[in-house]
Formats: C-alpha cells, sequence, structure tokens
C-alpha cells in the first residue's frame, strides 16, 4: 500500500482539474448539511432563551408560602443548585436537570408537603425549557421538544444525504472515467484490485478534508446570519462525520467496480461495454441500426448517446433532481405566497383606522364613512356573560362552570350610529332600543338554528343578558350589568379582526356601551376603537391620504395609526424574504453543481470518442454535420432531465396542494414565478449546448493523429 499512496502524492497535483466537479459536489453537500444543523441548532438556542424569558430558567416552583425551617432543609439539599424565593412560592433550580421529576417528589416529601385529592404536590414544573432540554415528563408519553426538533433536523439531513449521494456519485462516476485509462495502466504494471481500491478510497478521502473543514465553517456563518450564533460540539463532530459517510454512500459501489475492470476495457476507455458507432451496447443498445439518410447527424446522435447512456446517467439524475428540486422549491413559495394572501382575499375591509383615544365625533365618521364603499366603526371589549341557560359543555370553546354557574366568554361591541342602524336593519329591529344580540351556535360556527336546537343559546326566549367583568385571570372581579336584548340577528359583524369562534357576540350603540364598559372595568378598560373601510385596491394610497387630511384638520385632535392592506401586503412579503432567498441560494447551488457534473460528463465522453469522431471525418463527414450531431446531442441531453423531473413536480405540486387546500389553481399560477423558473432552466440548457459548440471548435482536422492518440 506504500507504492500506492506514494504514487498517489506524487501526481495529486496532476488531478486538480479533474477533481474538481467532485471536490465542489462533495462541499456543497458539506455546506448544505451544516447549515441545515446549525439552523437547527440556533433555532434550539433561540427556543431556550424564550423560554427562560417567558417562563423563568428554574425548573420546578412550589406554590406554597414556605417556613423558615422549610427553606432551610432547601438549603442544605446538595441536589439544589439555585434556590429563590418570594412570599408564595419558592423558585428551585436543580444541579442535574435530568432527575427534575423524582428529585422534586422527594424534596416535597422531605419538608412535608401535602399531596392534593389528585395525588399530586402543589409543583409547577418549567415543562416549555425541560422539554427543550429532552427531559421526558412522566406524566405524558409525548416526545420532548428536543426530541421533535432532532426527529425534524435527523429526518431532513438523511434527505439531504440521499440526494447529495446521488449528486456526488453522478460527479465520481464522470471522475471514475477519467482515470479509466490510467487504472488500466496500472493493472498491466501488476496492481491487484485491493491496491486499485486503496488508491481510490484514499482520493475519496483526501477530497473530504476541505469540505469537512469548510463546511461546518460555513454553516456557523450562515447561522450567525440568519439568527444567531449558537455552537455545538456534537453538532459540528456529526457535519464532519456525515462528509464521509455521504461519499462512502456514493463511490463505495463505483470504486469496487473500477477495481474489478478488465485491463482491456480500461484501457481503452470502455468501464461498461460501450463500442462506439458500431458495437454491442449494453441491453442492446447498441445493436446495428441504419442510419437515416435524411438526417444522418441525428441518427448518429441518438445512436452515441444510446451506447454511453450509461456514462450520462448519474449527471443526468443530477440534472434531473436540481430541476425537480429548482421548480418544486419555486412552487412551495408560490403556495407559501397564495395561502399567506388568501386571508387578505378574504377581508372585507382593506383599510383600518385605529384610534388611542376613543372614536370620533358623528360628523367626522360620517365624512370617512362616504370614502369607501364598505365602513363598520366600533368600539370592542372582551367580557364574559352569565347564564342558567342548558349549555353544551362539550363542544364550548369559550365556557367554564363558577360556581354551578355557566360563564361564556363573550365579545362586545360598541357600534356608531350608522353601522348600529345597518345591523338593526339585518334584524328586522329597525327603530328599536337596546342591544342586539348575535347567536352564534357552541361550536362556534354560524349554523344559529341548528345551534338553537342543539345545546346552542336560545336568546330569543329571554329579555335581558347578565354582563360580567369576571375572567379566568380574574375570577375576583364582580362587576355586573344587566343588558336588553332588542333582537337575534344572524349577521356576524365581519370586522376582520375577529380570529376566535365566541359564542355570542353583543352588539350595542356606543353610548350604551361605553355605560356598559364604564360599569365592568371602570378605568381598568381594555378597549380598543377602530373604523374598518374597503375601497378599490388602486385607490387605497389617495384613501389614505384623504382620510389622514380629514383627521388631522379636525379640532378634536385624534390620535390613530392607518394600517392597510398594502401594509399588510409588505409584511408577508417582508416575512417570507428570508426564506426565498435561502430557497435560492439553495437553487443556485444545485445548478452549479449540476452544470459542473454535465459539463465534466460531456467532456469525459466526447474525449473517450475522439477516435470515432475522427473515423466519421475520415469517412466524409463534414463540419457542419459534426455540429449538428453535436447540437442534437445537446438537445437531448438538455431536454430529457427536465423531462424526467416532470414527474416529480408533478407529485410534489399534488402533496402541496393537500397542505395549502386553501390555494386555488389561479391563485397559485399568479404567485409562481415563471421569470424564476426560465432562469432555473434555461441557462443550463443554454450551457450544455455551449459546452457541445466549445468542443466542436476546439477539435483540429489532424485526422490521422486523432485516430492514432487513441
Amino acid at each position: 500500500m506504500k507504492i500506492m499512496t506514494d504514487y498517489f502524492l506524487s501526481r495529486i497535483r496532476a488531478d486538480r482539474r479533474k477533481t474538481l466537479p467532485l471536490l465542489f459536489s462533495i462541499l456543497l453537500s458539506s455546506v448544505v448539511i451544516s447549515i441545515f444543523a446549525c439552523i437547527y441548532v440556533a433555532q434550539h438556542s433561540a427556543a431556550v432563551d424564550f423560554a427562560k424569558s417567558y417562563s423563568g430558567s428554574q425548573h420546578f416552583v412550589i406554590n406554597e408560602q414556605l417556613t423558615e425551617e422549610q427553606i432551610d432543609i432547601l438549603k442544605a439539599n446538595d441536589e439544589i443548585a439555585e434556590l429563590r424565593t418570594s412570599e408564595n412560592h419558592a423558585y428551585i433550580t436543580l444541579r442535574d436537570m435530568k432527575k427534575v421529576y423524582p428529585v422534586s417528589e422527594a424534596i416535597a416529601g422531605s419538608i412535608g408537603l401535602e399531596r392534593s385529592g389528585y395525588g399530586v404536590y402543589n409543583i409547577t414544573y418549567n415543562r416549555q425549557l425541560l422539554g427543550l432540554y429532552g427531559v421526558k415528563d412522566p406524566y405524558s408519553n409525548r416526545l420532548t421538544a428536543l426530541g421533535q426538533l432532532i426527529l425534524t433536523a435527523a429526518a431532513f439531513i438523511v434527505m439531504v444525504i440521499i440526494l447529495f449521494a446521488v449528486i456526488i456519485g453522478g460527479a465520481y462516476a464522470a471522475f471514475g472515467r477519467s482515470r479509466l485509462s490510467e487504472l488500466g495502466m496500472l493493472k498491466s504494471v501488476g496492481a491487484a484490485p485491493e491496491q486499485i481500491r486503496y488508491l481510490l478510497y484514499l482520493e475519496a478521502a483526501v477530497c473530504c478534508i476541505p469540505a469537512m473543514l469548510l463546511g461546518p465553517l460555513v454553516g456557523y456563518i450562515v447561522q450567525s446570519l440568519m439568527i444567531k450564533f449558537a455552537f455545538s460540539w456534537w453538532v459540528t463532530l456529526i457535519c464532519i462525520a456525515l462528509v464521509p459517510l455521504t461519499v462512502f454512500i456514493a463511490s463505495s459501489g463505483q470504486i469496487r467496480r473500477l477495481a474489478r475492470i478488465p485491463i482491456v476495457a480500461a484501457i481503452t476507455g470502455s468501464m461498461d461495454g460501450y463500442a462506439g458507432i458500431g458495437g454491442s451496447g449494453r441491453k442492446g443498445a447498441g445493436k446495428n441500426q441504419a442510419i437515416n439518410p435524411a438526417n444522418p447527424a441525428r441518427s448518429l446522435a441518438l445512436r452515441f448517446y444510446r451506447g454511453s447512456r450509461s456514462s450520462y446517467r448519474m449527471s443526468m439524475i443530477a440534472l434531473a433532481l436540481f430541476f425537480a428540486i429548482s421548480i418544486s422549491f419555486q412552487t412551495v413559495m408560490a403556495f407559501v405566497k397564495a395561502n399567506s394572501f388568501a386571508q387578505l382575499e378574504d377581508d372585507r375591509y382593506n383599510i383600518s383606522i385605529h384610534f388611542a383615544n376613543g372614536l370620533p365625533d358623528d360628523p367626522l365618521l360620517s365624512e370617512i364613512s362616504q370614502i369607501g364603499d364598505l365602513y363598520f366603526a366600533y368600539y370592542m371589549n372582551v367580557c364574559t356573560m352569565t347564564t342558567d341557560m342548558n349549555v353544551d359543555m362539550s363542544a364550548a370553546a369559550n365556557a367554564w362552570i363558577y360556581n354551578g354557574q355557566t360563564v361564556l366568554h363573550t365579545i362586545l361591541y360598541g357600534l356608531d350610529d350608522i353601522t348600529y342602524g345597518k345591523i338593526l336593519e339585518q334584524a328586522d329591529a329597525a327603530g328599536t332600543d337596546g342591544s342586539v344580540i348575535l347567536v352564534n351556535n357552541i361550536g362556534g360556527t354560524n349554523e344559529t338554528e341548528a345551534g338553537r336546537s342543539a345545546g346552542g343559546l336560545p336568546f330569543a326566549d329571554g329579555k335581558s343578558l347578565t354582563l360580567c367583568a369576571r375572567s379566568p385571570y380574574d375570577m375576583e372581579n364582580n362587576a355586573e350589568i344587566s343588558v336588553p336584548i332588542a333582537a337575534v340577528t344572524v349577521s356576524y359583524p365581519e370586522t376582520d379582526s375577529v380570529y376566535f369562534p365566541y359564542n355570542p357576540v353583543i352588539m350595542m350603540n356606543r353610548e350604551e356601551y361605553l355605560k356598559v364598559d364604564e360599569a365592568l372595568y371602570g378605568d381598568e378598560s381594555m378597549s380598543t376603537a377602530s373604523v374598518m373601510l374597503h375601497v378599490r385596491y388602486e385607490d387605497i394610497e389617495a384613501s389614505v391620504g384623504r382620510i389622514s387630511g380629514i383627521l388631522d384638520s379636525a379640532e378634536s385632535g385624534q390620535e390613530y395609526e392607518i394600517t392597510t392592506r398594502l401594509d399588510r401586503e409588505r409584511d408577508i412579503r417582508d416575512s417570507l424574504r428570508p426564506i426565498e432567498r435561502f430557497l435560492n441560494v439553495l437553487i443556485a447551488f444545485f445548478g452549479i453543481l449540476g452544470l459542473l457534473n454535465a459539463v465534466n460528463s460531456i467532456n469525459t465522453s466526447l474525449e473517450a470518442r475522439r477516435r470515432e469522431l475522427a473515423i466519421l471525418r475520415s469517412i466524409g463527414m463534414d463540419k457542419k454535420e459534426e455540429l449538428s450531431m453535436f447540437m442534437w446531442e445537446a438537445a437531448v441531453y438538455g431536454c430529457l432531465p427536465l423531462a424526467l423531473s416532470i414527474p416529480i413536480i408533478c407529485i410534489a405540486a399534488v402533496l402541496f396542494g393537500f397542505i395549502f387546500k386553501r390555494v386555488t389553481l389561479a391563485a397559485l399560477f399568479g404567485y409562481l414565478s415563471i421569470i424564476g423558473i426560465d432562469l432555473s432552466v434555461i441557462p443550463i440548457v443554454l450551457v450544455i449546448f455551449a459546452v457541445y459548440l466549445w468542443n466542436w471548435r476546439r477539435r483540429g482536422d489532424n485526422i490521422i493523429g486523432a485516430i492514432t492518440r487513441a
């Protein structure tokens, strides 16, 4: 083996050009794997930081007022790393987080805590933080947050390894074909198959070294730019180890094949039975077929391609994967964009005006309402409603029992006179004083009649409702007020601002709302005041200018903020831009790799066929016919991978269609970047044609020399 090592070291510099595509593909695989691994590390670190800022860094909390004696026992416990106490709580951090559940039980017993009727101590665990460190909750069989993150990252990285194993395999196949004559010469002077395998594995290992060093470095740089810097020795070592593993998976089969190839076949450059123009290639690919006299260039191109198709196969697969990945990525972005903008299409209003000090007076609101074709002005707050009615608790999304009484989470609107009048008309209660009650059934849908007959809220049978300020967060607030029922309507207030299936929605005029809100909450009210308008899309900016002018000129000095559909569209685009940029970078990487493989395969194949090409020129083929033959080959080589990628793209599109069910085909094609697809496909095809053209131009007229050199 020392002889093969010395031979490898003596010629390592001579192979730099031949190994460039292989080196680049291995480096790219290491970079992509490292980027995703490092991003997952940064996401985990960011999630841990958020958990600590949100719920604290303690591992568990004893929710009882402890005596001095109990605190002294805790301080003497060697398992506890940090102890903080307040009037009614003790915050404990352990030295070994993995033991938090059994140790907390032991600690609770040591200080004499009593179990509740459910058999548990009054202890709150910081489950969000514990899950991120992989501490499994014994009360739940679910996977921890860390386990979910690791499984997701592992699944994605395995997919990347499989993908790059195919790509690296294509690059190595081209590299191996360029070494056939050399390997044949080594065999002719006595090199054994074991020595050939050792040489090839040594070459593959050396090709891994730059990728093992640069991949994690690039991964941490991208991680720092996209999220934050978070270093992990384990992840770094895994990224380094995955490089030789991927290369071994990609090249081991071909290395064994190269080591077994016969001497004559290796010297002549025939790795798989390729026999040129009249040979008998694999599976009958080179059967003697008549050349079409009407188009001999095309016939020869197809015969050359069929005869050497296994030489092209891996680079073809690499190009097909690139086309599939590129177009699928852009299809994914189109689905995400269409789904993100679908909510905007559902909104009735495209201008929202939020006021800090209450709704303007009626003259101002009347002037603003004339700008849009749809208008809705309101105060909004959340309260609760008590009822003695029979409520289906199994279907109630926002109901609970307090002192034996059903309490319903309720949304309360106070409408200006214009909007309130329209609601009364819709409820057939025009001219009625008092509140208007909108009834949803308990399930949160608009099927009001079904709701009334199946556990809903039959408000029409009552005269008034009792509203209270009590909430799950403030159960001691006993402020209550009774409001009369004027009418029941099935017209839900489409304000573009209600995102939850509230059971009852109560609407009243502005003056009555302010009285109710003050009675319930006083100065602690969290009510908001807004005006919603709809105008033509192209008139949004002009309408905003008119609204600003009206409000700025008013003597009341209204403080306001205007948001429009244009702002929401910009926010969506800003949130998607980093993802789109990252996918574009990946597409560019895959494209460069696919091109390198294709260029190397084309050059190697044409170099192996130089004798056949010289023979064709010797029997009368001129340069124009040879160019035509080359262009036909380029057309097959450029278009066939695109055709092979279409089924993959269609399958991916169908899967994404199931995920994004709201997206229609019209919306999808509206956001699909045809220019982006063209930029990812056309340059590849043009480069393939350019490589064939360059090879055609550089071939000389020395036919005898070309034949004898072969």
